[in-house]
């Protein structure tokens, strides 16, 4: 039986059972509310005059490229520790990690939901 808050959201890896839909559905909205809950206190940090996206905005300008170039790469970095995670696992290797992959699971949704509001926001002038 979980007991702390990560397992509730992640089971445990190398259990073996059966995933019920309902089963899934209660893990997903639990991560949907946890990672729901992390963004909007890192809001706080990263917006700017109301401007929710102003962080990746104002960094695109001194580095001289497109909004979602930024928000791709902070993305990529979650991807990529994700995929890691997912080859050292198969391969029965212990993954080194800077933070729970949980955590990159999370921020890597977070990220998806941020660059469709850059598509939103650049390609509607709004």
């Amino acid at each position: 039986m979980p007991t702390t808050r990560i397992e509730k959201l992640f089971p445990m890896a190398g259990t073996r059972g059966t995933m019920t839909n309902k089963d899934y559905e209660s893990q997903k909205l639990a991560r949907f509310e946890n990672r729901t809950e992390m963004a909007l206190g890192k809001s706080k940090e990263y917006a700017k005059d109301g401007d929710r996206l102003a962080n990746f905005k104002e960094a695109a300008q001194v580095l001289g490229v497109h909004p979602l170039t930024v928000a791709s790469v902070y993305f990529y970095k979650h991807i990529a520790a994700v995929l890691t995670y997912c080859r050292k696992t198969s391969l029965g290797q212990t993954p080194e990690l800077s933070e729970p992959i949980e955590g990159r699971i999370q921020d890597a949704q977070e990220y998806l939901d941020i660059i469709a509001a850059l598509i939103k926001d650049t390609t509607s002038g709004t």
